[in-house]
């Protein structure tokens, strides 16, 4: 089970970065919104943080869409039923890690 989430996982990841180079977003400004938090355990420095504008907030916001028109298709074969299935199996992975 844990193969088949870190390769649905690693699916939505590739997508994304080629959403975000869509989007003109460049990895080190994706990466620091979405871990501010982390930027220094990465070896950046407080100087080397970029500036955040509402304009690169859109284009992430952009990316976040074109990521989902990309991996839709994949879901989208899937019946009501086994969306149920993989939805509830996820929301159980959820809360054992986070218990």
């Amino acid at each position: 089970m844990l193969q088949l989430i870190s390769i649905l996982r690693e699916y939505r990841g590739s997508a994304h970065l080629v959403a975000l180079r869509a989007a003109g977003v460049d990895s080190r400004t994706a990466h620091f919104m979405k871990r501010p938090d982390m930027w220094k355990q990465f070896g950046y420095t407080e100087e080397e943080a970029p500036v955040i504008t509402d304009a690169i907030k859109a284009a992430r916001a952009e990316a976040e869409r074109i990521t989902d028109r990309i991996v839709e298709p994949a879901y989208a074969v899937l019946t009501d039923a086994e969306r149920t299935v993989l939805v509830d199996g996820m929301r159980a992975v959820k809360a054992a890690l986070t218990a």
